[in-house]
């Protein structure tokens, strides 16, 4: 399920995460978007095709992202170092 909530409260229609990535080097692409973040730094862009949304974010009331997920763990999982 790829739901965006505002506020972690109400479902956002029109609202898609089209890009995520790691920054692995001084060079990578957030650099080119005027982000001078530490390496390891965790980006997401997002299409927001939902106006009263996009009209939040312009005037300033949403400035960034929270993430939130429903994960299981696995105990008996290997993890390969």
């Amino acid at each position: 399920v790829h739901t965006v909530t505002a506020d972690h409260n109400s479902d956002v229609n029109d609202v898609i995460v089209i890009e995520s990535w790691i920054k692995t080097s001084e060079n990578d692409k957030s650099v080119s978007l005027g982000l001078n973040e530490p390496i390891g730094t965790w980006f997401i862009s997002v299409k927001v095709n939902n106006e009263e949304i996009w009209n939040k974010v312009k005037n300033g009331d949403y400035k960034g992202f929270s993430i939130e997920a429903m994960v299981g763990l696995d105990e008996n999982l290997e993890l390969n170092n």
